[in-house]
């Protein structure tokens, strides 16, 4: 098989990698010679013993030796290949690891790489090793045919003998002879190569389970949501085809064969899936070949002029364990014994052999088979949390009501305004700007949010994980005359904006959107910016923003670009509306929220081509800090005044024992998660007792503590959770490890003003 260029998506399929396609199957019959005698029996056939025959064919031959004499030089210098090569596969394991670390200590000799790093390297320079030996073998496989196109494993006594009679037959036999001997040197040594590439491939191959499994261990820590694990996903599977090749390649060739015959078409299976395949096709494979073994049958005696010859069960030249090739030969040899004059000793030891040691090595592509299948099944549910996520995030509405109208929307479908009520949402946000904007004198006016809409969800009344949901407006719904040009100038950048929208989860499950006039420090001002690009393909106008997970609002073009017409192209998707909630537009309400200055603020601008026909959008998602959860982490221990650096660097982290009391613990919300934290302070009296008393009777209501007035930051004067993982980027909202406490001053300083 071959898999060399294999791209994620395409098929896992096997192709059999057959070195020498097209040669024939035996020499008997006429083919170069054959021998076939009537005596005592020698070898695998019954005749007169090579060299002992009649003499009289050789007397064109005037050379001081016989036969016997050049099959005796023959088997010298053959027993010295031997010799070489036996001492070599003594040492192979050991010459074969050494050759692998040196070259990868080699790689990395010049480099200051990284753990992850020299892992990676690690990988990549044993597939070159692989890859490298792989080619020597195939470029050497052909070389073992140079005798009557047969593999000379179990046959280099007969190959040799029908050679000889052909080259003293021949007209030159002197000439012929000394490139008869040079052709014998030259197949024994290539089958003895073969077998030591074989071998030395095999050894490398078991090295790569381990190097892929230490490379994503070291990668473990790599975020799914990151845009860098797609491309890690398909290094790996691109590692499984690979390691998939080479395993079915240590195969003999009639196993693959016989595979890929078996396993059938894989195009539509997924990776795993094919492996999976493979595997329980190697499974029956085994299950039929050992169930075909049968016992041996010892060779008959022969009667000698009244001597019993009676000979082994096991022929001595055919033991096992076998290389790749030895067992291509054995299978080769029962083919001739059974279809030829060969002869047919110890054909139920060869046939007892080969199945035997073809079980053996269906049995090691199997195990290693499911180790790759395991490794893609890994891969594959990363890649389905992945897409999950990315599903989770889309959001998708027309165009033509987002040009007009404000609109709450869900991964799954937009949510419909409950029945009965009159008033538009796009109104109420507008009735509570209006009223912010009067109460902008007052002195409590940036405690105070204009709540614009209700939106409630049986999922949230529950307690169970909600849709996270999603605002847009047209911008001018929040800053009524504000210069489209001026937005448009910002993108990639931002814009102060006066308001800003965000949301809260009520006392009754409700989730509540709010808007709130900002002042640059305790509310920032500073929205983003960014552009809608149009997918041609798609027909569609997208923004995917840079968080993590990134999250794609689609919407469907009132007019595709360079359509001067304002209509909707021919039959666009419907957007499907959510029924799991209910959106209540609230006009006129105006709360005291105090809590403001902890609210977060997840929006952003988008502007669009200026022939799309959709205005500068206003966009606000929901509150992660909403969202239900459980805490974990360790926190750390602390000596001395635990607040005292909370004005520098990240902060302080969370007391080791105040984590050991509420982890494992489950929150409705953040909000509920701050008041048990601060609680949780009270009752370590060790903490406790370094608060004045304003700040203890803070605390053991669940409110934050004050600061000193040098740490204020406008309204903001109380200690807050700061996540060192920013939640636009992922961070985990009720894990411990990830949260400092900070004053007001320091936050803003680490979010930067408008972040």
């Amino acid at each position: 098989m071959a898999q060399q260029g294999w791209q994620p998506g395409q098929p896992l399929e096997l192709k059999p990698t057959i070195i020498t396609a097209g040669r024939r199957n035996t020499y008997w019959g006429g083919e170069g010679g054959g021998y076939v005698g009537s005596g005592d029996g020698w070898g695998l056939q019954e005749g007169p013993r090579r060299g002992e025959g009649d003499r009289s064919r050789f007397r064109q031959f005037d050379f001081p030796s016989t036969t016997a004499d050049f099959i005796g030089e023959q088997k010298y210098n053959q027993s010295l290949i031997d010799a070489e090569y036996s001492a070599r596969f003594a040492t192979l394991t050991t010459d074969t690891e050494r050759e692998l670390a040196e070259k990868q200590q080699a790689a990395k000799a010049s480099q200051a790489l990284t753990e992850t790093a020299s892992a990676i390297l690690d990988q990549k320079i044993a597939f070159e090793i692989i890859d490298a030996k792989k080619s020597k073998y195939a470029s050497t496989a052909p070389l073992i045919y140079g005798l009557y196109d047969q593999s000379p494993f179990y046959l280099m006594e007969n190959l040799t003998y029908t050679k000889l009679r052909e080259t003293l037959a021949s007209s030159d036999p002197i000439k012929n002879l000394r490139d008869a001997y040079t052709l014998y040197d030259n197949v024994w040594r290539a089958a003895q190569e073969l077998k030591a590439l074989s071998l030395s491939i095999d050894i490398l191959t078991k090295k790569l389970s381990g190097l892929a499994k230490a490379r994503q261990t070291l990668e473990a820590n790599l975020a799914e949501q990151d845009p860098g694990w797609e491309n890690l996903h398909n290094e790996y599977l691109k590692a499984i085809a690979d390691e998939l090749e080479i395993q079915v390649q240590l195969l003999p060739e009639y196993l693959q064969v016989e595979l890929a015959s078996l396993a059938g078409s894989v195009v539509g299976l997924t990776p795993d899936q094919t492996l999976m395949r493979y595997k329980n096709t190697l499974d029956k494979m085994i299950e039929k070949t050992m169930a075909a073994i049968k016992p041996i049958d010892p060779p008959l005696a022969i009667n000698r002029n009244g001597l019993m010859i009676y000979y082994p069960a096991a022929n001595p030249q055919v033991t096992p364990p076998l290389s790749k090739p030895e067992l291509e030969g054995l299978k080769q040899l029962i083919y001739l014994q059974q279809n030829t004059a060969l002869g047919v000793r110890w054909l139920s030891h060869h046939d007892f052999v080969l199945k035997s040691e073809s079980a053996r090595f269906l049995a090691n592509a199997s195990n290693a088979i499911s180790d790759l299948a395991e490794r893609a099944q890994q891969v594959a549910t990363a890649q389905a949390r992945i897409e999950a996520v990315r599903v989770a995030n889309t959001y998708r509405l027309s165009g033509t009501a987002a040009a007009t109208q404000a609109i709450v929307m869900t991964s799954v479908g937009t949510i419909a305004t409950a029945e009965g009520v009159t008033v538009t949402l796009r109104a109420a946000i507008g009735a509570a700007v209006a009223a912010l904007t009067e109460l902008a004198a007052s002195t409590a006016s940036g405690l105070m949010v204009g709540v614009s809409a209700l939106i409630y969800s049986p999922k949230l009344a529950n307690g169970e994980l909600p849709e996270r949901y999603a605002l847009g407006t047209p911008i001018s719904t929040l800053v009524p005359g504000l210069d489209e040009s001026t937005i448009s100038s910002a993108v990639n950048g931002t814009i102060d904006l006066p308001v800003r929208m965000s949301s809260r989860t009520a006392a009754d499950g409700r989730s509540e959107v709010f808007v709130v006039n900002t002042d640059g420090a305790s509310v920032p001002s500073r929205v983003k910016v960014v552009t809608a690009t149009y997918d041609p393909g798609q027909k569609v106008y997208t923004v995917t923003t840079s968080d993590i997970p990134p999250r794609t609002l689609i919407w469907t073009p009132i007019s595709a670009p360079g359509d001067s017409s304002t209509t909707l192209p021919p039959a666009p998707p419907e957007t499907p509306v959510y029924a799991g909630a209910d959106t209540i537009p609230v006009e006129g309400r105006v709360d005291s929220f105090p809590a403001v200055v902890e609210a977060g603020f997840d929006d952003f601008i988008i502007v669009f081509p200026v022939d799309s026909g959709l205005p500068p959008i206003y966009v606000m998602f929901r509150d992660r800090r909403e969202d239900p959860g459980i805490v974990t982490g360790n926190g750390q221990s602390i000596t001395g005044s635990w607040l005292g650096a909370a004005s520098q660097g990240e902060g302080v982290p969370i007391p080791s024992q105040i984590a050991a009391k509420l982890r494992g613990q489950e929150f409705k919300n953040f909000k509920a998660f701050r008041e048990a934290f601060w609680k949780t302070v009270a009752s370590d009296s060790e903490l406790a007792s370094q608060l004045n008393r304003q700040n203890l009777r803070r605390i053991l209501n669940g409110k934050a503590p004050y600061t000193s007035e040098l740490e204020h930051a406008g309204k903001s004067s109380k200690f807050e959770l700061h996540h060192k993982i920013f939640i636009s980027q992922g961070g985990e909202i009720f894990d411990i490890d990830n949260i400092h406490i900070v004053t007001p001053k320091l936050h803003k300083r680490i979010h930067g003003k408008g972040n």
